[in-house]
Order: C-alpha cells, then structure tokens, then sequence
C-alpha cells in the first residue's frame, strides 16, 4: 500500500533536524575538528588550550616580576632621597654654626686692672684710714 498521507515526509524532516541538533552539540563541545582517518582529532583544540594555558601562565610571571622591580626600584629611591635628606640637613647645620661663628662678635679680653701699684713702698707710706664701721 502506497499511503500519501505525507507521514514520511514529516518523519525524515524531523530525523534530520535531530541530526543537525547532534552534529551541533558536538562541535560546540569540541570545536571544529579535523577529519584523521577514521578517527576524529581533537589534539589541535588541546594544544590551543595548553599554549593559551602557558601564554598567561607567562604573563601572570613577567607581571609577577615587573611588580618585584618597581618595588625593589622605589625602594632604592627612598634610599637615595633619605640620604639626599640627610646630607642637606647635615650640611645646612655645618653652614649655620659657621654662620653664626662668623656672625658673633670678637670679644678682646682685656688684662686685669692692676690693684697694686709699682711701687709697694708707696703703698706703705700712706697712711692708713679707720673704717667707720668697723
């Protein structure tokens, strides 16, 4: 019996868009792969994957290094400018005490007056007065 009723037609339609939803799922897991004989490879999706693993792997190294240098660079920076620091202060010290040394005044000092006279007989000679209160 020959049915034209159109009930092959709908059940090859839908066999295909069955095969279609299979052979999508398949290559959204694995990617596209390439025909090896009878035997699909994938290796290619594999080794994309280990190189894009390394690649940032290397990245996140030299990003990891670069951070160590700036640090160790700024810290030898404020190194040389504490010592810079200490250098002017040490020297704007020295430049102010000389400063002030060439400011003061020079003080002369005199001898003592002499109380005794160069004659001692002199002294002698005179004579003596009472004290008042004494």
């Amino acid at each position: 019996m020959n049915n034209n009723d159109g009930s092959g037609c709908v059940m090859s339609l839908l066999l295909a868009i069955v095969l279609v939803g299979i052979v999508f799922v398949a290559i959204g897991a694995n990617g596209l792969p390439q025909w090896d004989g009878l035997t699909w490879d994938t290796t290619t999706r594999a080794e994309y994957e280990a190189t894009e693993r390394l690649r940032i792997e290397q990245e996140q190294a030299t990003e990891r290094l670069r951070i160590v240098e700036k640090e160790a660079t700024v810290r030898v920076g404020l190194i040389a400018l504490a010592i810079v620091g200490a250098l002017c202060v040490a020297g704007a010290s020295i430049y102010a005490i000389a400063y002030k040394m060439a400011q003061r005044p020079v003080v002369i000092v005199q001898p003592a007056a002499r109380l005794t006279s160069a004659n001692p007989t002199m002294i002698s000679s005179q004579p003596r007065r009472k004290m008042l209160n004494g």
